[in-house]
């Protein structure tokens, strides 16, 4: 039990060093001169000293003509654009970001490589805490878009809350609103190539299925913790919730690997592994 528990800490220290070690690395490949004109550009020189936001690689500004708030306490990096730190390195360095709208920061976030981020002149775009946005997604806003804390957009994921061309309903001789508005809650986790469109809202902890299509208000028909999927998406099952604490996601991957033939780790309080 001992010796379990030394090569418990050791492992932990291990990845500490790993994950220290990353952080310099990425401090080396931020693009100074991207970072100095955003930071410099978009905030009063107190904020823009502390320089927030991290820009790494390629991007190309389109305008910046709206407003960044951020509403969490200062600090070098607080927000990374670019950052790359998924397993697929490559990058094409097709990365774009236009603010002519209102661009609300509650916290940390960072973004994979090859994003695009479009907040057109009225859009409002909101991002929760210790969110996550992987690489080659697009996020286009002209309405409202409020994604909550601890979210996960997974690679070639696409939000959208515009179908930015009028559609006539011909029966009924009606042209309805091109754009709508998009609210996924807290702890959600959306999978690999899934497309979220207006007028989607999800609950708090939803797991959605790779290659999904939201359409619509899920929070008034679907209970939280539920997993949805499909074109459009639909329940799957429900009581099912990502682990987000990646010190956790250690402590059960080294369980599996000490005991080879389990095929389940069982918890007393599912909510201990969930949350940091």
């Amino acid at each position: 039990m001992i010796s379990d528990r030394i090569i418990s800490v050791l492992k932990f220290i291990k990845w500490r060093i790993i994950s220290i070690k990353r952080q310099i690395l990425s401090f080396l490949r931020v693009n100074l001169i991207k970072t100095l004109y955003f930071n410099f550009k978009m905030f009063p020189f107190r904020t823009a000293i502390k320089l927030p936001v991290f820009f790494y690689g390629k991007v190309r500004f389109g305008g910046l003509n709206g407003q960044v708030i951020i509403n969490a306490p200062l600090k070098k990096g607080l927000v990374k654009f670019g950052l790359n730190i998924e397993i697929a390195k490559r990058t094409l360095g097709t990365s774009e970001l236009t603010i002519d709208g209102i661009f609300t920061i509650n916290g940390s976030f960072c973004t994979g490589v090859d994003y695009c981020l479009f907040i057109q002149k009225g859009g409002v775009f909101e991002i929760g805490d210790n969110s996550h946005l992987a690489s080659r997604t697009r996020i286009f806003v002209t309405n409202k878009v409020v994604l909550g804390r601890y979210f996960r957009l997974s690679n070639d994921s696409e939000i959208f809350d515009s179908s930015f061309h009028y559609l006539i309903d011909t029966a009924l001789n009606e042209v309805k609103r091109m754009n709508g508005s998009i609210i996924i809650d807290d702890y959600c986790w959306i999978g690999s190539r899934t497309m979220i469109l207006k007028n989607t809202r999800t609950p708090k902890y939803t797991t959605v299925a790779s290659n999904s299509l939201l359409n619509k208000d899920y929070a008034n028909v679907i209970p939280e913790k539920s997993l949805i999927g499909g074109i459009p998406g639909k329940l799957i099952r429900t009581n099912i919730v990502r682990v987000f604490d990646h010190e956790k996601e250690i402590i059960i991957q080294d369980f599996f690997d000490a005991n080879p033939n389990e095929m389940v780790f069982k918890v007393q309080n599912p909510f201990d592994l969930i949350k940091s």
